[in-house]
């Protein structure tokens, strides 16, 4: 072979690599041909490849917008909330303000409340009042001993009890209680109350121990004509009698 021939061969050699396994070229025109087909199938090749790179670059600008706006949209949330945050941090300041300023007040009231059923239970637990309606003083020392904001039932009790000891202090009333007699003795009787002052039953006066919750008979008893009026009272059918009292 010439060496024009062999210098002609060499393309063929290189190009090798590039396709798989060409038939050997018949000739110059066979050679040249297999080179334009391997051009070719190589700008095809590199065709597509940018094509491909192209889209996913297409593709990653588009992912990247996505991005940059939901970080954008992100961040105004964000803003917003931050706002939002720092307008409830002033309305909850603005409002414990205003609960400490009511608290001061409430709890200056619940304090009266407190030292009013204190007195008030003192007085019922001293009352003849008491021996017609038990259970007083008790309903007012919960109310005393009670923690925190008493419920507005216990201060309406409280009202409704002073407004009851009121009442009844002006009031002339017969009902039935347990007396202790002069011999030591318990009995039911009818008694006769007037006012928070006197209490007697069957012409006798009678006296009302705190410390026991119970009426009993004085052992020295009134003059007879003290006595006498003790008994018109308790029979008396008229709106009006005459009575003794021990202010």
């Amino acid at each position: 072979m010439s060496a024009r021939a062999s210098l002609l061969l060499l393309p063929l050699v290189c190009f090798g690599a590039l396709a798989a396994e060409p038939a050997p070229p018949g000739s110059l025109d066979e050679l040249l041909g297999q080179v334009r087909a391997i051009r070719s199938e190589q700008a095809k090749q590199d065709r597509e490849r940018e094509r491909r790179f192209l889209a996913e670059e297409g593709l990653q600008r588009q992912r990247l917008q996505e991005v940059r706006a939901a970080l954008e949209a992100e961040r105004r949330r964000g803003a917003d909330l931050q706002k939002a945050f720092e307008n409830n941090k002033r309305r909850r300041t603005e409002a414990e303000s205003r609960l400490r300023e009511r608290s001061g007040g409430l709890e200056e009231l619940i304090g009266v409340a407190r030292q009013v059923a204190g007195e008030a239970k003192a007085i019922f637990e001293d009352s003849l009042i008491s021996t017609q309606i038990a259970g007083r003083a008790e309903a007012m020392d919960r109310l005393v001993q009670s923690k925190g904001m008493p419920p507005i039932d216990a201060l309406e009790d409280l009202w409704f009890a002073l407004q009851q000891e009121m009442t009844e202090s002006g009031k002339v009333v017969t009902y039935d209680a347990n007396v202790i007699e002069g011999d030591g003795s318990e009995q039911q009787r009818r008694v006769t109350r007037i006012g928070t002052f006197n209490a007697v039953t069957g012409g006798r006066f009678l006296q009302y121990s705190a410390e026991t919750g119970q009426l009993q008979e004085l052992a020295r008893q009134p003059a007879s004509r003290y006595q006498r009026l003790a008994a018109d009272l308790e029979s008396a059918s008229g709106s009006t009698a005459p009575m003794v009292i021990d202010p």
